[in-house]
């Protein structure tokens, strides 16, 4: 099974973890990459089928970062995709409060299943 996921992976990549991978003097850190990011993926299901396989490739992406540059590359790269994250939600929430205080000022024949909220 681990061998499966390496290649999976491997291929996502387009075989840049072949080094940490596949080599004799680097496998024992990749199979622990895959078996600490694989615990750190399933932690994520509840977020859905997008997120337990976004949380996969993403974890990659950030040990793939710091295995080449550095850990504060990597700390950095982690805070950017997070205010990324953050700022999407932010903007969605500005856009549903814009379109409920439309809907809201429609009359009620309307919208009969929406309720005013005050």
């Amino acid at each position: 099974m681990l061998l499966l996921k390496t290649f999976f992976i491997n291929k996502i990549f387009f075989n840049k973890l072949k080094w940490l991978l596949y080599n004799q003097v680097h496998w024992s850190i990749g199979s622990a990459a895959l078996i600490v990011n694989g615990k750190f993926r399933d932690e994520h299901l509840h977020l859905g089928l997008f997120g337990w396989y976004n949380s996969w490739c993403i974890g990659f992406f950030e040990f793939w970062i710091m295995m080449n540059y550095g850990l504060p590359a990597a700390m950095c790269s982690h805070a950017f995709y997070d205010f990324i994250i953050f700022f999407m939600y932010y903007i969605h929430g500005i856009i549903c409060r814009q379109r409920k205080s439309h809907y809201i000022t429609k009359t009620s024949t309307s919208y009969p299943n929406l309720k005013e909220t005050v």
